[in-house]
């Protein structure tokens, strides 16, 4: 329809080599597709076979290797390096404690957790590391720090002295050199606090420059309120008329504390009880 005949039409190569006085002529474009191969290669299906085989038996083998250090136990081995000097043992009950939650009674609306008859939250775990003096405190502290604070959502630092207890008072709100329980103010709302923590954040506590000497009503008061943290995971809020309403503080509580008189591992911190004490020998 064109005016095109079918001796007018090039097809491609076979055309282009009728006559060899043509190779120096390059070829007429052709009116019909063709396909142009610049590389190939014979694809034998034995030797791929093989090669895929040997590639699927060393993936394998990584497997194992893989599930040899499972997730718990590289995180163990992680936080034995980096925080305790190869001490497998105290990091093992670090994972212990960071991975416990609240055990919650789902019959009620509100998911209210679990009470043992001893007063402590069903499934929350606390430990008490106990060290020579406040320098190793410091540092383990330093370094729990900085590999919680890279892993966890929420990680809360307190240190306990008798200036930080007593460098708030009643009436005033929480700073961030002071600590203080939860309490209503005079303006009918709750002063800011460090221990309004949401669930499954984890505070540090350091108490090892806790010294002897006398507390304020509000001293008294926030020692009372981190005691019920690390010992029933529970913490007391202060409303109008000084009542107080225990709330759940479903948190991983870690205290830090120095034990002068009688280095032993039974025994903890007496201000702060804890579900698990550990003697830790150096830093």
């Amino acid at each position: 329809q064109n005016g095109i005949s079918l001796e007018d039409m090039t097809f491609g190569w076979d055309h282009f080599m009728d006559s060899a006085d043509a190779m120096s002529i390059p070829p007429a474009p052709s009116l019909l597709p063709r396909l142009h191969v610049l590389k190939y290669d014979v694809l034998d299906l034995d030797v791929y076979m093989a090669q895929q085989q040997e590639e699927m038996e060393e993936k394998t083998t990584m497997d194992d290797a893989i599930d040899d250090e499972n997730d718990r136990q590289f995180t163990i081995n992680f936080f034995a390096m980096h925080i305790f000097g190869g001490n497998q043992i105290a990091a093992e009950a670090l994972l212990m404690v960071l991975m416990s939650m609240a055990e919650r009674d789902h019959r009620y609306d509100d998911n209210r957790t679990v009470r043992m008859p001893s007063g402590e939250t069903l499934g929350c775990g606390s430990i008490n590391y106990v060290l020579l003096d406040s320098e190793s405190c410091a540092i383990l502290h330093e370094k729990l720090n900085a590999v919680l604070g890279m892993i966890l959502p929420v990680v809360a630092n307190v240190n306990v002295s008798l200036s930080s207890l007593n460098s708030v008072e009643d009436d005033s709100i929480s700073t961030v050199r002071g600590v203080k329980a939860p309490t209503k103010n005079n303006a009918n709302r709750l002063d800011p606090s460090i221990l309004q923590l949401p669930k499954a954040s984890c505070v540090i506590v350091n108490q090892a420059y806790m010294s002897e000497g006398g507390l304020k009503p509000s001293g008294q008061r926030t020692l009372t309120a981190l005691a019920k943290m690390s010992s029933t995971h529970t913490i007391p809020y202060r409303f109008e008329g000084e009542m107080e309403i225990d709330f759940e503080a479903d948190v991983r509580t870690i205290v830090l504390s120095v034990n002068k008189k009688s280095f032993n591992a039974a025994v903890g911190s007496k201000l702060m009880p804890c579900s698990l004490v550990m003697r830790l020998d150096s830093q």
